[in-house]
Formats: C-alpha cells, structure tokens, sequence
C-alpha cells in the first residue's frame, strides 16, 4: 500500500520509538507522582494516629470512624495494633494485685472526694478517717503537698502533724514532708506547718511563726476562727516560754540571740535556752 524507502522506513521506526519512549516516560511520571502522593498521605495519616497515641486518646478510637474519614490501611493497621497493644496493657495490670500503698492512696482519694473544707464536721471527719490509715498513708499524704489546692495541702500537714505526733517511730519520716511548708504559697499553711514543726520540738518552724505576728488575714479551716498573727502568737509563747506580745522585732532579736542555744524540753514540751 505504501512504496516507504529504506531511509523513509528508518525515520518512521525512530519516530515510533521515540513517540512511545515519550509515552512510557509520562506513564512512569504520572504513576511516580501518584505513588508519592499516596505515600505523603499514608505518612500522614500515619503521624495522626501516632498523635492520638502521644496524646494519651487511644480509649478515644474508634477504627469505623477512622475509616469513613478515609485513612489510609497502613495508618488504619497501625490503630489497630496500638489498640489491641493498649487493651492487652489494661488487662495486664486489671490482673495486678494493689500494693498497701497504692490500695490506701485510692481509699484517701475517695475520703477526699466527699471532703467540704467549709464545713468544720466534713473536715474533721475526713482528718480523722487518715488518721486512722496512720503510717499507711503517709506516702498519699506526702503526695498531697504538691496539690494546687491549698486546703488539701492544708489537710495532709494536719494529718501527718498527727500521726507524727502520735508515733515517734514514724516522726523522722514526716519532719522532712512537713518543712516543705515552710515554704508554701499560702500563708495560713506556712503558719500551720511552722506550728506543727515547733510542736513536734523542730525549731526551724519559729522564724516563719515570727514573720506571721505581721499578718492580719484569716488561718485557714479554723474553728473557732482565727487570725494568723494570733494564732502565731499563740504557739510561741507556749513553746518558747517567752512573750514579748506581738512586737516583731522584739522575737526576732531574741530568736537571733538565742537560736543556737535552743533546746527542746520534752517534759515540758517547749524549747528552752
């Protein structure tokens, strides 16, 4: 049909070839680009999932939702498995027994859920219930000096003012809980942890006792109320022996003078010189 010359035949043949290396070319770019979108959205889904799992949402799950949003099968399996992971972990430790300690700090817990600081019988019935826990609770009682509310805080220095009051075994134990504060936020706890180390004969407690004679506002959970410069008032002179009314600098010069030589009188409960 056709009369192609050789030459004509060699040209058509080259033009074939190169028509069909531009087509294979594209073919293999557009199936490149699909590839590599498909990969960037599997990485993506898969840093999704891997979010939810830093962020602690595994309960929160749910596979059939994520599949009508359209993840991908990899970030899909990878759910799964963290799931099935997750449940296997929560049996596991579903099967562990309680440690005494862990079993006393769920039970203070939930004493402190029905806690109403408002009310002088809730709080001294919730003081009392710890109390009875006694040594047992000193690790939950210690972990509450960290909490942001400063009636729990408030609480646990009593309770453990208590116990060690009440055990000399375990007085040692709870000095060093109880001089953390010295150095609490609010000031009512300050004078109260002060007035409980001076109590318990720990001195390091009276120079915050001091600086409280300046303050006007209200301790905190007290019955009847009453006023911390009074309150401070109070347990120095019984524990001192001393009493230079609510002159300030008059303690302060006598606990500067005296500090070194102070030495607790058990019979008498009160520092002597």
């Amino acid at each position: 049909m056709f009369n192609l010359t050789k030459k004509q035949t060699i040209i058509m043949v080259i033009l074939i070839v190169v028509i069909a290396l531009i087509i294979a070319g594209n073919i293999f770019l557009f199936i490149n680009y699909q590839y590599r979108q498909r990969q960037a959205k599997i990485n993506a889904d898969i840093q999704k999932i891997q979010d939810l799992i830093n962020q602690g949402k595994l309960p929160e799950i749910n596979i059939e939702s994520l599949k009508s949003q359209g993840l991908e099968p990899e970030a899909l399996n990878l759910a799964e498995t963290a799931i099935k992971q997750y449940k296997e972990e929560q049996k596991k430790e579903a099967e562990i027994p309680l440690t005494t300690a862990e079993k006393t700090q769920i039970e203070i817990m939930e004493t402190l859920t029905n806690y109403n600081s408002l009310n002088p019988q809730s709080r001294f019935d919730t003081e009392q219930k710890i109390i009875t826990l006694r040594e047992k609770s000193i690790p939950a009682l210690a972990s509450l000096i960290d909490n942001p509310d400063a009636t729990y805080r408030n609480l646990a220095y009593n309770a453990l003012f208590q116990i060690a009051y009440k055990s000399k075994e375990k007085k040692p134990e709870i000095i060093p809980i109880l001089k953390q504060g010295l150095g609490d936020s609010d000031l009512s706890n300050q004078a109260q942890a002060a007035a409980n180390l001076v109590v318990l004969s720990e001195k390091e407690g009276i120079p915050v006792l001091i600086q409280s004679l300046s303050n006007k506002n209200w301790m905190a959970n007290s019955e009847p109320p009453e006023l911390i410069f009074a309150f401070s008032y109070s347990i120095l002179t019984q524990r001192t022996g001393q009493d230079f009314k609510f002159d300030q600098m008059a303690w302060q010069k006598w606990w500067d003078e005296n500090k070194n030589n102070l030495h607790w009188d058990e019979n008498r409960k009160k520092f002597t010189i």
